[in-house]
């Protein structure tokens, strides 16, 4: 700013030598346009900012989609904690296990929680060895932590998978924290009745 008034006192006292006696007022209406010019770029960037704030608080705490599985691989190397979901979607055990992660994603919004069709995923399918779906990998700071293959929690027998199952198990590989499951089945508990039933479909 300091720089564009002296360029115009510097033109200024030039008109003075030339004799030209440039306008005082078209000069201040210039530095009126170098002020609003300035004061929208500072506005436009405190509003992107604040944008991908709200994008970021949008994206947490929900299951997201993804189509291509190279930003499955960067959330997975990135993120602090995350659950990747390998699923069929015609598949009735995948679709649970979506609705489930869902709730999983509501509760634990620290963590990143993400799903993809196995046949969108053909290297992860490969490097991963993918042979059951569902499938949800866990990764703590971008190395597996845990594989869930199916419904087999190591403590069910396979054939069905309640919320509370999940969690317990996303709790014991250290997924999750039991502080955050005690508060979020407090609540609701208060609020609504357990949704669990529809959870023993098969593929």
């Amino acid at each position: 700013m300091e720089g564009t008034d002296s360029e115009l006192v510097d033109r200024y006292v030039q008109s003075k030598h030339d004799g030209s006696d440039e306008d005082i007022d078209a000069l201040l209406d210039e530095v009126d346009d170098d002020v609003m010019a300035r004061h929208r770029e500072r506005r436009i960037a405190e509003l992107q900012r604040q944008f991908k704030a709200v994008d970021s608080a949008a994206a947490s705490g929900r299951l997201t989609t993804y189509t291509d599985e190279k930003p499955v691989m960067e959330l997975a190397a990135s993120s602090p904690k995350c659950l990747i979901h390998f699923l069929s979607p015609q598949f009735a055990r995948c679709q649970t296990m979506s609705a489930l992660l869902e709730r999983v994603a509501a509760t634990h919004p620290d963590v990143d929680v993400a799903q993809i069709d196995a046949a969108s995923a053909p290297f992860l399918v490969t490097r991963l060895g993918v042979k059951v779906l569902p499938l949800v990998v866990g990764y703590i700071q971008g190395k597996e932590r845990c594989r869930l293959v199916g419904f087999d929690t190591g403590t069910n027998p396979g054939d069905s998978l309640s919320y509370q199952e999940l969690e317990a198990y996303l709790v014991r590989w250290g997924m999750v924290t039991r502080s955050s499951v005690r508060k979020v089945t407090r609540a609701r508990d208060a609020n609504s009745g357990d949704d669990d039933s529809d959870s023993g479909l098969d593929m």
